[in-house]
């Protein structure tokens, strides 16, 4: 197996200078093969099949920066990722090293005339060990995806296992307040479920789409305890890291179950009314903002701490504490408006 090198020149002596000096290079036990473009049109299309260790580029071709643009090609495409690129020109003081190389992606610069064969031959050898060093490292952080990802498929099923099982024990229980405690551990676990199927599929498996989340959450919520209500969600795409997500998940879960288990519209309403609305919106400083509405009855707020406190509400403000979020929660004859907000722009949750 040997190294793909590609060399990029519309002057066919130079392109046939580097293949002599190349021609002998072994690397690692592999020999040099290399690949011969005169236009950068032409190593695109090259380059739309096949991938390299290295690129070795002119810079004027077709036009005064037909290498440079190429460049920037190549970087564009994710294939190309661990192509180690060198741009060689035969006019340097047009074309200033340090611009070149603090404006585009490339490896290494070569003003035309200034290297040996040998020293050509040293430089690609290491661009070569930094290509195959780049690739172990690409193909590791591949493996670890895919294992990640099995890791969360089977967190997900292992939970979804464990709510089965409440719903048995649910089910047989004679004790109506057995029956709710095990039916509320059901559903907690079951948001923590969603987690790790949301994980599932995003390209970055230590965050997900918090909006995506509260939007299925919702529906599962809806669907499972009061299918006939009429709900409204808004929301937005909002990233979060996966050790701030589980708790805001899970106070979403809390809010929503309220809502609607206690949220139906008062007799009365407007026929067609809302009854749950859920909005997850980013404020203009970047905080993100959750709430759920309903249109009950309302209920007279706790004090935080108080005996009246229900087990759900003090494991919302112990969530909330701990991702350093703020609760807000209203309730009046108008119903229940319940939610959060979590400081910070995304990039820094």
């Amino acid at each position: 197996m040997s190294w793909p090198i590609l060399l990029v020149d519309d002057d066919p002596g130079v392109l046939q200078v580097s293949q002599l000096v190349l021609s002998r290079l072994e690397v690692a036990g592999r020999p040099i093969e290399t690949t011969c473009c005169h236009s950068a049109d032409e190593a695109r299309i090259v380059l739309a099949t096949r991938t390299f260790a290295v690129a070795v580029i002119d810079v004027v071709m077709e036009g005064e920066h037909s290498g440079l643009e190429l460049v920037r090609d190549i970087r564009a495409d994710t294939r190309h990722d661990t192509t180690e690129i060198v741009v060689r020109t035969g006019q340097a003081g047009a074309i200033p090293e340090a611009q070149v190389v603090q404006g585009y992606e490339i490896s290494d610069y070569w003003p035309k005339g200034d290297l040996t064969p040998q020293r050509v031959r040293t430089r690609i050898t290491g661009l070569i060990r930094s290509h195959e060093t780049a690739r172990r490292l690409e193909a590791r952080v591949n493996e670890r995806g895919v294992l990640l990802r099995e890791l969360n498929h089977r967190v997900k099923n292992n939970l979804q296992t464990i709510v089965s099982l409440l719903n048995l024990h649910t089910d047989t229980a004679e004790s109506v307040v057995v029956r709710r405690v095990l039916r509320d551990a059901g559903d907690r676990i079951r948001a923590l479920a969603m987690v790790h199927h949301q994980l599932t599929g995003h390209p970055d498996l230590t965050r997900l789409d918090f909006g995506a989340y509260a939007r299925e959450l919702t529906s599962t919520i809806h669907c499972a305890l009061a299918p006939d209500m009429r709900v409204a969600i808004e929301v937005e795409s909002a990233e979060l890291e996966i050790e701030v997500a589980i708790p805001c998940g899970l106070v979403l879960n809390e809010l929503l179950t309220n809502a609607f288990k206690y949220g139906a519209a008062r007799p009365g309403a407007v026929a067609g009314d809302v009854e749950v609305q859920v909005v997850v919106a980013t404020t203009e400083s970047g905080a993100l903002r959750v709430t759920v509405h309903d249109a009950g009855p309302g209920f007279e707020v706790p004090a935080p701490d108080a005996p009246t406190e229900t087990l759900g509400l003090q494991l919302v403000r112990l969530l909330m504490h701990q991702v350093g979020a703020t609760l807000s929660l209203e309730s009046d004859a108008r119903g229940t408006r319940a939610g959060f907000t979590l400081p910070g722009p995304a990039s820094s949750r």
